[in-house]
């Protein structure tokens, strides 16, 4: 049996030049990492007591986690981001029956970068590993906002949350054939129990979302499993830009794709 890569790093040939990105060529690897650096980080349950304690183990730049040092990562990469993009990759490779691999820029790159693109750095990206030794195809590239909230910021609902920022999103989610993800936090006003309107939210992202761009959802809640322990996981909705409602108001078909990233 060939042994899978960790990574791979790729080299996409462009009229401006080179563009280095790295993939993360064997996605399970990538996520049993992810889920050492989580659980390491949540042997201090304190680091769940608050909004700003969860949120900075989610926005530490992964060249920071040492768990991820194998890994060679541009300086502006998060580990929340890497969490996202795994996600959706994921998601399509078992929906679709793809072999997406989730990758990120390597340093140095975001001179060529804006040349390519307009931008200086992108989130993620995402490309489908080839099965007859031809070149790769020029990749995918991944967007990336979130329902984080300040120290002072007011939490509502994940609903509502995503729906106040969705403007302020709308200038980053223009740009063609490249994926449009929000990561919704758990977070829920005083009293209420976490649940999330996919039909709703599907109607308002597609607003925000250009034409010929794919919008995603990826959803952060933490179950307790039938051991009792806690499971942080992520569902990633992929919103349909011409999305089949039901009579009911529910939509008929949903793409929804689950990984876990920590027990504990």
């Amino acid at each position: 049996m060939t042994k899978i890569p960790i990574l791979t790093n790729v080299n996409f040939k462009t009229s401006n030049g080179i563009l280095e990105l790295q993939g993360a060529s064997d996605i399970g690897h990538l996520q049993q990492r992810l889920k050492a650096y989580f659980e390491d980080e949540f042997k201090n349950l304190n680091t769940l007591s608050t909004y700003v304690g969860f949120q900075k183990i989610l926005n530490r730049k992964a060249i920071n986690a040492n768990h991820l040092s194998i890994y060679d990562f541009d300086a502006d990469q998060r580990v929340g981001e890497l969490v996202a993009t795994l996600a959706v990759a994921s998601t399509i490779n078992g929906i679709h029956k793809m072999k997406l691999i989730p990758g990120w820029q390597r340093p140095g790159q975001q001179l060529v970068m804006e040349k390519v693109s307009g931008k200086k750095s992108w989130d993620g990206f995402m490309y489908e590993s080839p099965t007859d030794g031809t070149d790769e195809a020029f990749p995918t590239f991944v967007e990336i906002k979130s329902t984080m909230v300040g120290p002072d910021e007011d939490v509502m609902n994940p609903n509502e949350l995503m729906n106040s920022r969705l403007e302020q999103y709308r200038e980053h989610f223009q740009s063609p054939d490249t994926l449009c993800v929000v990561f919704i936090m758990p977070y829920t006003s005083n009293g209420q129990g976490l649940q999330f309107d996919l039909k709703d939210a599907t109607e308002k992202l597609n607003e925000v979302v250009a034409v010929g761009a794919m919008g995603s959802i990826c959803l952060l809640s933490f179950p307790s499993n039938e051991s009792g322990k806690t499971v942080m996981t992520v569902h990633s909705h992929l919103v349909n830009k011409s999305p089949k409602f039901g009579a009911n108001g529910k939509i008929d078909k949903v793409e929804l794709g689950k990984i876990e990233l920590a027990v504990f």
